[in-house]
């Protein structure tokens, strides 16, 4: 519209000054590019420049602040929100082993916040205190216990209780385990067998999925390693030692264990220093398999000293090792 009028000015003025149409037209239309380009140029990408640069600092800022808890709170068991979600969030980036952070604090939750105390030398209580939390601020990876082995390879820091996963030369997953409890237990008619983990350097030789049976308990989805030791997950996987012999971890850890772990890779259980860590009061939580043993026997008043082998017996449903093939 605003064509056709500043044409028609342009003809009728030229008809007063006697020009040539064609003249006219010409120079309307050198006059006419020129106030198109600016039009152009002010609507430029000046305002999704702007917007861009404000996007960028949201991520940042709604990740960090969550992982501050205030003095006084423990996240635990059963609790949901997004002070346990950006836990599990700073787990995973440090290689703990948490299948979904979902904001709810559940099993694996447990058990990832469990093996990432062992590593830092924390009361292994598998709750969120404020220690815990301080400690995820800074944590950085474990250094490898053997760092001149396979690429990809299994490591078991028996000091720690916990498994290191390496694929390709980087560290996959962190797991807490619990190993031989190194105490004598009986077996049918033998007695005084002793609950002992080989140490030294091994290769995954079969795996079995699912439950194996043995005289000994259930291994679950077991992957062996020498002999009939291996790593298997378990109903219990406490702070402490407390198996026969075999690597207990957790059920949940187990079932994608076995299909991810290759035969033939290498196994080093590594005898590290034991940290001077007392297994306070929050370990009867965690591990309420030990504790009823004792409660059920008193009755019998003359034998408290014969109960306490009964401890063992706990295990035998949830560790089945030295009868695996």
């Amino acid at each position: 519209m605003a064509c056709v009028l500043a044409v028609g000015l342009a003809l009728s003025l030229n008809a007063c000054k006697d020009t040539s149409a064609q003249a006219s037209i010409d120079s309307f239309r050198a006059r006419a590019h020129t106030p198109t380009a600016p039009a152009t140029s002010s609507t430029t990408l000046v305002p999704s420049t702007t917007t861009t640069t404000s996007t960028l600092p949201v991520p940042t800022t709604t990740t960090s602040p969550p992982l501050t808890v205030d003095a006084g709170v423990v996240l635990s068991r059963g609790d949901n929100g997004p002070g346990v979600l950006a836990m599990q969030n700073r787990l995973v980036q440090l290689h703990y082993d948490i299948p979904k952070a979902s904001g709810s604090f559940g099993a694996s939750s447990v058990s990832a916040v469990m093996a990432f105390q062992k590593v830092q030398a924390l009361p292994r209580t598998g709750q969120a205190d404020l220690a815990t939390f301080a400690a995820l601020q800074t944590a950085t990876n474990p250094a490898p216990l053997r760092p001149d082995s396979a690429p990809t390879r299994i490591e078991v820091d028996m000091g720690r209780q916990v498994l290191f996963l390496y694929k390709n030369g980087a560290l996959d997953r962190i797991l807490s385990v619990s190993t031989g409890s190194e105490k004598r237990y009986c077996q049918e008619r033998s007695c005084g067998l002793l609950a002992h983990t080989p140490r030294g350097d091994f290769t995954t030789a079969r795996r079995i999925y699912g439950a194996r049976v043995s005289k000994l308990g259930t291994l679950y989805n077991p992957v062996s390693f020498t002999g009939g030791y291996a790593i298997h997950g378990s109903p219990s996987v406490p702070a402490i030692p407390a198996s026969h012999g075999c690597v207990r971890i957790s059920m949940e850890a187990s079932t994608w264990f076995i299909r991810e772990v290759p035969l033939g890779i290498p196994v080093h259980i590594v005898q590290t220093p034991t940290p001077a860590i007392t297994v306070g009061t929050p370990v009867t939580t965690t591990v309420p398999t030990t504790t009823p043993a004792p409660t059920t026997a008193p009755p019998t008043t003359v034998p408290p000293t014969t109960v306490q082998p009964t401890t063992v017996a706990p295990e035998p449903t949830t560790l089945p090792v030295p009868t695996t093939p």
